[in-house]
């Protein structure tokens, strides 16, 4: 007679469900829809006891090193051989979680940092006798793990340290093993959320946005982050022009100046690519708008949350169309703009060839995202959009409907 299986009542270690008889429904597609769709940033936003930690227990075992392949054994990801081949324990992976960051005052908060931060780095002590890591290197290292039992700071990192010490951390790893690295950061949210309720605000969101913001940005160290938080409806703020779809208005700071970064970057190194993805607008090339917009989306940030409202996804991919056609400065953007009977998601006015073009942004709960993009097209056309660039005496009048899903996009044009 089999045993009974028993129900894993907060448990949130993935390799304890799998070997000790616990229930477990199976999430690991999440793995293959990530490496299918991944930003360098992912942020996964969730209801309080939705499962994320153990979630992200479960990516830990399946990218690490160490990873037990067995554990994986008749679950939806095992079927997918290519991937596995490619990713199963093929990372060195850093993983922490934020929960336990609850203090009345910053120092205490800031010493529980450094506690959950040096832990995790005591689990790569060999980085102390690595042939691939200099002298120098190794010194950044032990300031990670130093302790001093004295201390009422159990590792007693200093402020620069501390900011720096995910960042120290993952480009150690990524010389030593020569990969790079994935980082997971479970609820990221609390230590900001106790800041604000116990009056040290100011103090932590400067802390997480230097810590964060060198992990993040720029560290090419990193192959890709996965942060999980959880969503309040006081926290859904719109920021300027991007309004990403994060908790928190600091870290939804980060997110968008790593976004800006990215457009510069490709600004710099690729504007020819730029300057055709334009142009498919201004030609009336919705196949290569379709081609080259996808492209942009697999390169920047992923964000996932499926308690987030329909339009502040759309606003998210606004956003990076809105950025990415700003690159013709000879073009007049309008955004949310009145026209017709209503507000078209993007108008554009080419003075010089008075041409003008209408985009409506849809995003797609489903994979019919033509379905999408019908409605953009009927909506432009039962809203008259076009009539603000008659107005403005534009002759040629190009009309976009474009539906996104996740990390592509369809796009179609009134013929």
């Amino acid at each position: 007679m089999n045993a009974p299986v028993k129900l894993p009542i907060g448990i949130e270690d993935f390799k304890k469900i799998r070997t000790e008889g616990f229930y477990y429904v199976d999430k690991t597609e999440m793995i293959t829809e990530l490496l299918n769709s991944w930003g360098e940033v992912n942020l996964f936003t969730r209801p309080r006891r939705f499962g994320k930690s153990l979630n992200m227990s479960m990516l830990r075992y399946f990218f690490s090193f160490d990873c037990e392949p067995e554990l994986f054994q008749g679950l939806a990801v095992a079927k997918e051989g290519k991937f596995c081949e490619k990713y199963m324990g093929k990372f060195p992976v850093i993983s922490i979680t934020l929960k336990g960051v609850e203090a009345r005052n910053f120092e205490k908060a800031q010493a529980l940092l450094c506690s959950i931060i040096g832990s995790e780095a005591l689990r790569f002590q060999f980085l102390l006798d690595s042939k691939l890591l200099a002298a120098r290197e190794k010194e950044r290292y032990q300031r990670l793990i130093s302790i001093d039992a004295d201390s009422p700071q159990e590792f007693p990192m200093s402020d620069d340290v501390l900011r720096g010490s995910l960042q120290t951390l993952s480009q150690l790893l990524c010389r030593h093993y020569e990969q790079k690295v994935i980082l997971l950061i479970d609820e990221y949210d609390v230590p900001l959320d106790r800041a604000q309720q116990n009056g040290y605000y100011d103090e932590m969101v400067d802390l997480i946005r230097g810590m964060f913001g060198q992990v993040l940005k720029t560290n090419e160290s990193l192959q890709f982050a996965v942060l999980t938080g959880y969503l309040t409806r006081q926290a859904e703020v719109g920021l300027n022009t991007y309004e990403l779809i994060i908790p928190n208005r600091e870290i939804r700071m980060i997110f968008t100046e790593q976004i800006l970064d990215w457009f510069q970057k490709e600004a710099r190194e690729d504007a020819p690519a730029l300057d055709a993805f334009c142009e498919a607008f201004r030609q009336g090339d919705p196949a290569s708008i379709e081609r080259q917009f996808t492209s942009y989306l697999k390169k920047t940030i992923s964000i996932r949350g499926t308690a987030v409202r329909k339009e502040r996804k759309e606003n998210f991919y606004h956003g990076i169309l809105l950025g990415l056609l700003s690159h013709r400065e000879d073009w007049l953007l309008l955004s949310n703009a009145e026209s017709g009977a209503g507000y078209s998601d993007i108008l554009i006015e080419i003075p010089d060839e008075n041409t003008g073009i209408v985009i409506e942004l849809k995003y797609s709960e489903s994979r019919n995202m033509e379905a999408a993009c019908q409605k953009a097209l009927e909506q432009i056309e039962e809203k008259n959009y076009a009539e603000h660039l008659m107005e403005d005496d534009m002759d040629t009048i190009f009309k976009y409907g474009i539906a996104c899903r996740r990390n592509a996009c369809t796009v179609r044009m009134v013929e």
